[in-house]
Formats: structure tokens, C-alpha cells, sequence
């Protein structure tokens, strides 16, 4: 390049503690994701100001951002693929993709002129129209107590706010690839062994990127091929066709997005029933250490068969106290070692019921809701399906009895000339007799009070 044209400018040299093994830039603003090979993912942005820094319990090996630049998309060494808020760099969702090595992920949104966002969200509209968004209850670390759950909610949880437009998630792992939208719901899988040279046993292939078009109709795969007879290798590009997905994209995204709103009622109940769980073990613990403590002491005083339930029983029956035991309630545990226990009990119990009233249940409310609203689009889509199929074997049966009428006027020549031009699939008229023709399938089933009783029994 001639020294009077242009060039590249450097804007900034920083000097990182650790190497840089990943860095991805974001599509739409100015933030670079980093990882680093202590362990840390930085975001940061041009005038390297740091957003946020976390530490994944696995090693990091591939990162995407989503087209619209608000999740970025971990990959880890244990197949797990991890979304983080772009804002604070929380997990949004984690779950297992591939069996091995997340090594590459490619993230695209649709691109269609049809698009028309406002029927694929019309039915997420009535579960967040009926149901408050669940709160996760998720453990504070500490010792008991824990903080008081039982109290009026004053917080507003969000639904998750899912993309007006499908996207597609593509992770790769060696050969095998895995292809999901709004996330983490899975769509497809594919290998690519097949199309190499050569079988598994005798050379390696690895997919090193993947990505689809915006239309969804094609899949672009860029893999390696390694042979054990060679140290060379050789680059191959797949080219897959996926317009089935594009042609059901509508499909696609309705049922993913009802999916992906039951799996967040799904983690929330987890997480509040891991709540419960750790307020429990806490007030457990605390009094565990007081029963090993009157062990010990029965250990000291030579009881080594008795345990802390016979001594209470027999304290309970007899008013009889042991020394062991003398010892222990007069000076080990005390009036105040009582009320520390009661208390921590009590605290206990009423979290517990916080989160069970406050979190799980609404959880449970609102996922019973949209399971049973999934259920019922499926008896009205049945339905719908079958009045359709109905319509076209009839549709076809009048245009051959038409075509027939017709060919008998012999003496209206533009009849028969009609006639010939009317097509007929003679397979869904041999349909039509034999089913509709002779028993109405439809009818029975489209009956207010058998439609009802149907519905009750869910």
C-alpha cells in the first residue's frame, strides 16, 4: 500500500494479566466479549471500560453474540451453553447442547419479507395476561437464619422478553451439530462423518463454523478433515438445505416460544424449591452440631451404645438425666442454645412457606395454565387439520362430479370443453367415499357438549 493512502489507525494497546483466548465483537454496539485463560469473561467496551467480569465453573470455548447485540451466548468445554444479560452479565439460560466441546456457535435471526410478528405472539399475551411473571427464589449464602421470604411481594418480575423474529442457534461439537431457537429449544442435529472422505475410524472432522442464511432456507458448514495416515488436513464447505424449517418457521416459532416460557416457569419452581431446600438444611445443621456436641459428651462419660433420642425419651418418661446429658443441657446449650435452636426453626418454617406461597406456587399456577393452553391449541389445531382435510376431499369430489355432469351434455360443446380443464385427483376422491362420504367424522367431533366433556377431562 502506497504511503499516501489510506491506513489503518490503532485506538487503543492495553496490557490484559492473562492471555486472550476468545474475543467476539458486538453486532450492534461498541462491547467486546473476552476470555481469558484465568478463567474470567470480561465485557468490555472500545475505551476498554469494563461492563462486568464473571467466572464460569468450566472453560469457555466459543462465544456468539445475538444478532441484536443484547445476549451474548457461552460456549463450555462440557457442552453447556450459557445466555448472558448484556446489562449485568447474568445467566438468562443454561442448558446442555452437544455431548463434547462446544466449539463454535453461530447465531442468525430471520430476514423475511412476510414477516408478521403479531400472530406469533398472540398467545403468549394470554398466559401473561392471567398470570403474575414468577419470582425465583434463589438461596443467599450465609448461615441461618436466612432473610424473612415471608412477606407481601412488592417486586415486578419481568416475562422473559423473547425476539419478535425466529432465530436460529447453530452449536457444533467435532462433527455433530445442533440447531435451536429462542435460545436453548432444541430444533435438529446433523453430522457431517458421512459427507467426509473418508469413514470416523481413519480420519478426524471438525466443524469450525456454522451459520444459516437469513431466509432459514440453507445452512452453510465450514469443517476440517484430518487424516491419521497424514498431519495435513483439508477444509470442505457443506451447504445444507433447511427450508423446511423456513416453510414451518411460523410453526416454529409459536411452539418454541410457549416452550421456552414453560421452561422459565419450569427453573423458576427449581429454583424456588432449591430455596426451600437450603432454608431447611440450615436450621438441620444447626441443630446437627448440638447432637454431635451431646455424642461427644456421651462418648467422654463412657456411653458409646446410647444415643441422644434414648436419652430424651428417657428424660421424657423418668425426669432420669444422665451425666452426659446433665452436662449438656446446663452448660452447653444453655436457656439461650434453647431459643437459638426454636429460632432458627421458626425462621426456617416461615421462609419455607414465603417461598412456597410467594414463588413456587405461582410457578406451578402459571405452568399448569400454559400446559393446559398448549393442550387445547393442539385439540383446536387437530381439529382444524381435520375440518381442512374434509374440505378438500369434498372440494375435489364436487369438481369430479362437475367434470362428469359436464362430459354428459353432448350437445353443449363448451361444456365438455370446460369439463376437460377442471382437475381432478381421483386419490382424494377414493378418499371421500370411503370415509366421509359414508360417515361424517367431523360432526361428532366439533358437538358443543363432546368438545366440552373433552376438555374436562384435562
Amino acid at each position: 500500500m502506497d504511503s499516501g493512502d489510506k491506513h489503518f489507525t490503532q485506538l487503543a494497546d492495553k496490557a490484559l494479566t492473562a492471555d486472550v483466548k476468545i474475543a467476539t465483537w458486538c453486532p450492534t454496539m461498541d462491547l467486546l466479549a473476552l476470555s481469558t485463560a484465568d478463567g474470567q469473561l470480561c465485557l468490555h467496551r472500545l475505551n476498554w471500560q469494563r461492563l462486568w467480569a464473571v467466572s464460569p465453573e468450566s472453560a469457555v470455548t466459543s462465544l456468539c453474540w445475538r444478532p441484536d447485540g443484547k445476549v451474548l451466548a457461552c460456549g463450555y468445554e462440557d457442552g453447556y451453553i450459557s445466555l448472558l444479560d448484556v446489562e449485568n452479565g447474568e445467566t438468562m439460560q443454561r442448558g446442555k447442547m452437544v455431548a463434547g466441546v462446544a466449539s463454535a456457535i453461530g447465531w442468525v435471526e430471520e430476514q423475511s419479507d412476510n414477516f408478521t410478528p403479531e400472530g406469533s405472539l398472540a398467545y403468549q399475551a394470554r398466559t401473561a395476561r392471567f398470570c403474575q411473571a414468577p419470582v425465583p427464589a434463589t438461596p443467599a449464602l450465609g448461615a441461618a437464619p436466612r432473610p424473612n421470604y415471608n412477606q407481601t411481594r412488592t417486586d415486578h418480575q419481568q416475562w422473559p422478553v423473547l425476539p419478535k423474529r425466529l432465530d436460529m442457534m447453530c452449536v457444533a461439537s467435532g462433527s455433530a451439530l445442533s440447531i435451536a431457537t429462542f435460545g436453548l429449544f432444541p430444533l435438529a442435529g446433523l453430522d457431517v462423518s458421512p459427507v467426509a472422505n473418508k469413514p470416523a475410524a481413519q480420519s478426524q472432522v471438525a466443524i469450525l463454523k456454522a451459520t444459516m442464511t437469513p431466509d432459514l432456507k440453507q445452512l452453510y458448514l465450514l469443517w476440517s478433515e484430518s487424516r491419521q495416515s497424514s498431519s495435513s488436513g483439508h477444509l470442505s464447505l457443506t451447504i445444507c438445505d433447511t427450508s423446511m424449517l423456513a416453510d414451518r418457521r411460523r410453526e416454529l416459532q409459536n411452539l418454541a416460544q410457549m416452550a421456552t416460557y414453560t421452561m422459565s416457569l419450569l427453573n423458576s419452581a427449581e429454583s424456588s424449591l432449591a430455596g426451600a431446600e437450603q432454608q431447611w438444611n440450615d436450621a438441620m445443621k444447626v441443630i446437627e452440631d448440638k447432637l454431635q456436641a451431646v455424642r461427644k459428651l456421651m462418648r467422654d462419660h463412657g456411653k458409646e451404645v446410647a444415643s441422644p433420642k434414648e436419652e430424651f425419651m428417657a428424660l421424657l418418661a423418668s425426669g432420669a438425666l444422665s451425666p452426659a446429658m446433665h452436662q449438656f443441657l446446663t452448660s452447653t446449650l444453655g436457656e439461650g442454645g434453647v431459643k437459638k435452636l426454636s429460632k432458627a426453626v421458626d425462621s426456617a418454617v416461615g421462609n419455607i412457606g414465603g417461598i412456597l406461597v410467594d414463588h413456587l406456587q405461582p410457578s406451578l399456577q402459571a405452568a399448569a395454565f400454559k400446559l393446559n393452553e398448549l393442550h387445547s391449541l393442539a385439540k383446536a389445531e387437530t381439529l382444524r387439520l381435520g375440518v381442512c382435510q374434509a374440505g378438500v376431499q369434498y372440494r375435489h369430489f364436487f369438481a369430479w362430479l362437475l367434470r362428469t355432469v359436464r362430459r354428459l351434455n353432448d350437445d353443449n360443446p363448451q361444456a365438455a370443453t370446460e369439463a376437460a380443464a377442471i382437475k381432478v385427483d381421483p386419490t382424494n376422491v377414493a378418499a371421500f367415499l370411503q370415509g366421509q362420504f359414508c360417515r361424517d367424522v367431523i360432526g361428532p367431533e366439533i358437538k358443543a357438549r363432546a368438545l366440552m366433556r373433552t376438555a374436562l377431562c384435562y
